[in-house]
């Protein structure tokens, strides 16, 4: 997808949201917490596409498969729902099954959302009708199309923190020195990556990209490997959490090591081969 295609797209959201932009009782400045909100529900439909996955894989193999989320809680239960139902839906099933959400690499990653969609049930039913909608336009079913969703979504921070990035909350990194630095770096399978402090993600999500374009042209194992033990990081906001890890998993990495957290609180490796890593990278 354009640059060009993917400013439009985030513009026409922009415009939709300051109609509702009024109903809003939060204190938080919208623009502090569309692309964490929309993050958020972009991973809950990663998170039904992966459940569907691991469903068909298991019904081949004969065995029983245990979705992250209750069936009935999926994001295709409930995407096309409207006003009222949609919010009650959000408050009464959606964010009881993401506490309760087993103790998976995916239903870790779910549990830390809890802080965003605590407040996403609180914002007007219009403007989540807005954010779901926006959502459910993305496809998911391939590679390609989650790139062009976390392109989306990169746009959207970026349109965000443009305004002012003390309202938001975070700053970005922006986009060529971010490739400089993946350029310098130049990620190869098998290496272990970390960002102490990954913010929004732009670093290891431009690292995933850089990871899986290596792998695809490797034997099918290489790339399992990719997926559990190449990308890892620590964030210690929420709502950035949120953005960091759409960001990484729709650059094609679903099981990243990511983690909610204070990054100085994180014990020293005990195991320096399998628990150490190859590179470092933050921005200063």
């Amino acid at each position: 997808m354009k640059q060009l295609e993917l400013t439009s797209q985030v513009s026409e959201l922009w415009t939709r949201l300051d109609q509702v932009r009024s109903h809003r009782a939060s204190n938080r400045p919208l623009e502090s917490v569309i692309a964490p909100f929309t993050a958020s529900l972009l991973l809950l439909r990663w998170a039904d596409h992966i459940d569907t996955e691991q469903e068909t894989v298991e019904a081949f193999d004969d065995h029983d498969s245990l979705p992250v989320l209750p069936w009935d809680q999926h994001w295709s239960s409930w995407c096309d729902l409207r006003g009222e139902r949609l919010t009650d839906v959000l408050q009464r099933e959606i964010l009881p099954a993401l506490n309760n959400a087993p103790n998976s690499s995916l239903g870790y990653s779910l549990q830390r959302l809890v802080p965003v969609f605590d407040e996403l049930a609180c914002e007007p039913p219009e403007l989540i009708e807005i954010l779901v909608q926006w959502t459910q336009a993305f496809n998911l079913d391939t590679v390609t199309d989650r790139q062009a969703a976390g392109d989306a979504l990169a746009t959207l921070v970026e349109k965000t923190t443009e305004q002012d990035a003390k309202i938001v909350g975070w700053f970005t990194t922006p986009r060529p020195i971010v490739e400089m630095m993946a350029d310098l770096l130049d990620p190869s399978p098998g290496e272990r990556i970390y960002d102490p402090c990954f913010g929004t993600g732009g670093l290891l999500a431009t690292v995933a990209s850089r990871l899986h374009e290596k792998a695809m042209s490797m034997p099918p194992k290489v790339w399992t490997e990719v997926q559990q033990q190449s990308v890892f990081g620590v964030e210690i906001d929420p709502f950035a959490y949120s953005i960091g890890l759409a960001r990484v998993v729709l650059a094609g990495i679903d099981y990243p090591g990511l983690e909610l957290g204070d990054a100085l609180e994180r014990p020293l490796a005990k195991h320096r081969f399998s628990e150490g890593f190859d590179c470092i990278m933050a921005v200063p």
